[in-house]
């Protein structure tokens, strides 16, 4: 193995987070992300979820997470262990689209999930503004 670039062991400081992409004034009406998982394997659900996270490419296309399983209480019925639940809001469909379609997403984040579960992925107008 070579050495580190510059002949120290130090590790490497993180890049500066990237900044948020502008959907402009038109962006205004949140959307929301629900993704129900059945049958989830967290094992191979890790390198997507990584993927998601060290990219942060949720939150350059204005996304951010508003609700992530495991519940903090069941109140009725039974919450499988191998069901996971994601609420993501995005400002504006524009906005969601641009993640969604992108080929970051499709090519490379996307294809990490195979096989880790059964989803079901719908995308919802926010209520009450």
């Amino acid at each position: 193995m070579p050495p580190p670039i510059g002949g120290t062991s130090a590790p490497v400081p993180a890049p500066p987070p990237m900044a948020a992409l502008d959907f402009g004034p038109g962006c205004d009406k949140p959307v929301l992300l629900v993704v129900w998982v059945e049958h989830l394997d967290r094992a191979k659900s890790g390198q997507y979820a990584e993927a998601l996270r060290s990219s942060q490419i949720v939150r350059r296309h204005g996304g951010e997470y508003k609700a992530v399983s495991p519940a903090l209480r069941t109140l009725e019925g039974d919450w499988p262990q191998d069901r996971a639940f994601v609420v993501e809001r995005y400002p504006c469909l524009a906005a969601f689209e641009a993640f969604w379609y992108s080929d970051e997403y499709q090519k490379r984040i996307k294809p990490l999930r195979e096989g880790s579960g059964e989803y079901t992925i719908a995308l919802f107008e926010e209520r009450g503004r």
